[in-house]
């Protein structure tokens, strides 16, 4: 049987909600799932073989060999592993892809929604390694374990209780530094991120890898991708106050989610939309066969178990189709409705047809992302009455037409200052 391994982590420093993948495997699938360290404990470095940094990137490799070398005697086929990875999950996969020590270790990758879309297709917002090993140094004098000797600082940091380290978590500003590096200060043997990811996407003079990718995002990623509990009641109350303080109540009500959705939708098209076309752009050049997806159904719960009211699908839900009740009930405490079974059904089927064959469907149905040829699914329960031309118009709205525009104005502000020059002459 074919494997899948899923990697989920909703960022870089908390885990999220544990995954129940019982009737994805009832597919005729071994579902793998992999634990790895986050924060402090996946990302510390000292820019040295002692202290590395990625661990959580290692964790996953560690967790590759032993399928590759074990999973034939719980009925897998280690020569048909496809890695699964939702938000920061599809960023480590993206990690493990261009890595020189992963080659050949699966064949197939699944990237829902990955987390930081722009650190694969823009150098500039890659994390400097130096400014990792700064902080890391800096939680460990906050530790108490202040010295110029590597080895010192380390076994000083280990005699430290877990629960000191823990409680540093809640520093929110580290967390955005405490990602992936680059690992050129090490030998080059030990090397498994030689350059950044960006770098490794954008390079030219490699060959071609035999990998079949699915890709694809939802069309509200904005909502709750920042992990901001409270950041959309605040928005919703601001909005009812700002603009609807004198209209009855269902007036207000509607009229605040109409704009708090419009605001995401605007978020989440500049951001993942353009974000993912570039990505998209990028691998079709890297890789065999690229298929690309927006998920568009709307789901009533998110992987929090709020319930919901959008139009559109917010960061997550997905998931939740893929793996269908058994989630839904963990985290909405509550079976799906039928909308939600239809687009379970419909998903699931793809994502099985992907992991066994390559292809989520025949490809009369839905073809390949080329250069040149960018098709993207729209995947919904009435998909016979989506116009597909219009699911990656958000792309060429924020690449085109804005620079375009943008390019208009500055030559008529240059016009104005070399007409108002000319007159003062």
């Amino acid at each position: 049987m074919p494997v899948a391994i899923i990697l989920y982590s909703e960022s870089w420093d908390r885990a999220g909600v544990s995954l129940p993948c019982q009737e994805l495997a009832a597919e005729g699938i071994v579902v793998v799932t992999v634990s790895y360290r986050l924060h402090l404990l996946g990302f510390f470095t000292l820019r040295s073989l002692m202290a590395r940094g990625n661990l959580a990137l290692l964790d996953q490799y560690l967790a590759f060999l032993w399928v590759r070398d074990n999973i034939a005697a719980f009925g897998g086929d280690p020569s048909t592993i496809v890695l699964i990875g939702h938000s920061a999950g599809a960023d480590s996969i993206l990690h493990h892809i261009v890595s020189p020590r992963a080659a050949g270790l699966f064949q197939r990758a699944i990237l829902m929604s990955p987390r930081d879309i722009w650190k694969a297709v823009d150098e500039n917002k890659t994390v400097n390694s130096t400014e990792v090993e700064e902080l890391s140094r800096k939680v460990a004098q906050s530790l108490g374990c202040s010295s110029n000797i590597d080895q010192e600082i380390l076994h000083c940091m280990r005699e430290r209780p877990l629960a000191n380290i823990v409680s540093l978590y809640s520093n929110a500003n580290w967390s955005k530094i405490l990602q992936l590096i680059p690992d050129d200060f090490l030998p080059t043997s030990e090397q498994y991120l030689p350059v950044s990811l960006a770098a490794a996407l954008s390079a030219s003079n490699q060959p071609t890898l035999q990998l079949d990718v699915l890709f694809g995002t939802t069309d509200l990623e904005d909502v709750n991708h920042n992990d901001q509990n409270d950041a959309l009641p605040m928005l919703a109350h601001a909005v009812r106050w700002e603009f609807w303080g004198t209209k009855g109540r269902k007036d207000i009500e509607r009229g605040t989610f109409e704009t708090v959705e419009g605001l995401a939708r605007m978020e989440s098209s500049a951001k993942w939309g353009v974000g993912s076309a570039l990505l998209a752009a990028r691998l079709a050049r890297k890789i065999s066969r690229l298929y690309v997806y927006r998920y568009l159904q709307p789901g009533n719960v998110d992987l929090r178990g709020n319930h919901l009211n959008f139009t559109g699908a917010v960061h997550g839900v997905d998931l939740i189709a893929l793996l269908g009740d058994a989630l839904m009930l963990q985290v909405a405490r509550q079976p799906s409705d039928q909308d939600q079974k239809r687009i379970t059904s419909l998903f699931r089927q793809y994502i099985i047809n992907f992991i066994k064959f390559g292809s989520p469907v025949p490809e009369n149905n839905w073809k390949r992302y080329k250069f040149g040829d960018a098709y993207v699914h729209g995947i919904h329960n009435d998909e016979n009455n989506i116009n597909t031309n219009n699911v990656n118009k958000d792309a060429t709205f924020w690449l085109q037409y804005l620079q375009q525009l943008n390019s208009y104005f500055s030559t008529s502000i240059h016009t104005e200052q070399l007409t108002s020059q000319k007159g003062k002459l």
